[in-house]
């Protein structure tokens, strides 16, 4: 039985299983009429909406009160004895064991209770308020997913909202009656939006194609491009070279995008004297050390390791990292029996992503989310929203102040340096962190690219590069567990 830490005690609520899509027996929730297609405005009140039922949580919380100790105490007790009665809870892994609890606790992995209790840190919030706000918010994902697949050209976009207690989903034209039905398996209150006249792939496809237009100009140093499905706006932001700064405003008129055909979507133009991106450093689980040269030179962090059709496995990293053909990758201390040599493979770009293969290692489905602490990736976000809970693990970070960052999306770049659908955290990493997993629970979601130091903001490129045609291709996935 593995030895629970701090990691362990943390506290517990119900959510809704990830991977379903179908209403969880776990709520209750009052019947509403079925709006009309042609509604404008649908509001799903959160006194509609299933119910969580927490009674493992209840009676410890009753427990703890009564024996003068936190609940978070009470609940590293429970955890241990759950184990100790029936240690087939802590169950056997594919890949190897890993040291927190593989028990779920009223549904909740333990994998996400460790960062609701980190972001309860970080937000200055209880474990309860954490668990309240945000360990539902994986289970938008797959809605999400759902409504991307059936509805391409109609979505216009969703986010979470009201700082985790609601969520704002909008259409192109009317709001379909699945989205409300899918809508409604939410435990928290939902807008739903129609007539917006445009669709998230029209945003999308458009801030691509001026960004290409953009950054083909030889003034331009760097640029990124953002969408707002709520306003419909479409902001590229350009930093021009140095030698051209001082020709700023003559250049404001040569560097216009083209306007855009779909009139319900406006189209503008920043140049700024610098968009204060800068790489997190210069240069085989997920969060391994990369270093280039001998053993002990600080370069680089791997994320979640890659698989093939075909069956081939490589590690992964920020492709700005991938200067070196090769690199020593080595485990962390606990887990260090030897490094091994990997050579470079492939990139993603235009993601920031490189793969290496070959070693003498066996690459797992795990990844360290802190140090000598490794978890399975179980799944994979491709698209995160707005408000999504996110960590960051990294080399540096790990070994300072922090076992890892956590916090939000504050927002999401349709374009930029890092790629498509980069995502925008609000925590801080450092150099050495570059390539490292960005998670929540056991769901890959991104890979540290750089940061905007003077906003105290990560910039991470989307783990979507891993499969997609203009990253590292079709044949290629995260490589995770489900079933773990």
């Amino acid at each position: 039985m593995p030895k629970l830490s701090h990691r362990a005690a943390l506290v517990l609520a119900v959510v809704i299983p990830f991977a379903a899509v179908s209403p969880s027996s776990a709520y209750a929730a009052s019947p509403t009429p079925e709006p009309s297609p042609s509604t404008g405005a649908i509001t799903l009140t959160a006194e509609t909406q299933p119910v969580l039922k927490r009674p493992t949580l209840d009676r410890l919380s009753k427990e703890a009160r009564s024996k003068g100790i936190t609940l978070k105490q009470a609940l590293d007790r429970y955890a241990a004895e759950v184990i100790a009665k029936n240690p087939s809870t802590q169950r056997d892994m594919p890949d190897g064991p890993v040291p927190d609890p593989t028990i779920d606790v009223d549904g909740i992995p333990f994998a996400r209770l460790i960062d609701l209790n980190r972001i309860a840190e970080a937000e200055g919030i209880s474990f309860e308020e954490s668990i309240d706000r945000h360990a539902w918010s994986p289970r938008l994902y797959p809605i999400a997913d759902s409504l991307r697949s059936r509805f391409p050209d109609d979505l216009a976009g969703l986010k979470i909202t009201d700082d985790g207690r609601g969520a704002f989903i909008a259409f192109k034209g009317q709001i379909p009656p699945e989205a409300v039905s899918l809508a409604k398996q939410l435990p928290v209150e939902v807008v739903l939006v129609g007539n917006k006249g445009f669709s998230e792939k029209e945003l999308e496809q458009l801030a691509k194609s001026r960004y290409d237009a953009l950054t083909g100009h030889p003034e331009v140093a760097l640029a990124e491009a953002t969408t707002d499905f709520e306003t419909g706006a479409v902001t590229l932001t350009a930093e021009l070279k140095k030698e051209v700064a001082a020709n700023r405003a003559a250049l404001q008129a040569t560097l216009q995008p083209e306007p855009s055909p779909n009139d319900k979507i406006n189209l503008s133009l920043n140049i700024v004297d610098s968009i204060g991106y800068e790489p997190i450093d210069d240069y085989l689980r997920g969060g391994g050390f990369l270093e280039e040269g001998s053993p002990g030179t600080t370069r680089c962090t791997s994320a979640f390791n890659a698989i093939s059709t075909s069956g081939e496995r490589n590690a992964v990293t920020a492709r700005h990292c991938s200067r070196p053909l090769y690199f020593w990758y080595r485990n962390h201390p606990d887990y260090y029996t030897k490094g091994t040599t990997l050579g470079r493979t492939g990139n993603g770009d235009p993601y920031d992503l490189a793969r290496y293969g070959g070693g003498s290692l066996t690459y797992t489905r795990t990844f360290y989310y802190d140090l000598n602490t490794p978890r399975y990736v179980r799944e994979i976000m491709n698209a995160p929203s707005v408000n999504q809970r996110i960590c960051s693990f990294g080399r540096t970070t790990a070994g300072a102040d922090r076992p890892a960052q956590c916090g939000k999306v504050v927002r999401l770049l349709a374009q930029s340096i890092a790629g498509p659908r980069a995502i925008v955290t609000d925590y801080l990493m450092r150099e050495g962190d570059s390539g490292g997993p960005g998670y929540f629970d056991s769901i890959a979601i991104g890979v540290n690219s750089g940061i905007y130091a003077d906003r105290g903001e990560t910039l991470l490129s989307s783990v979507k590069g891993y499969s997609s045609a203009d990253g590292f291709g079709t044949s290629w996935k995260v490589w995770s567990c489900p079933t773990c």
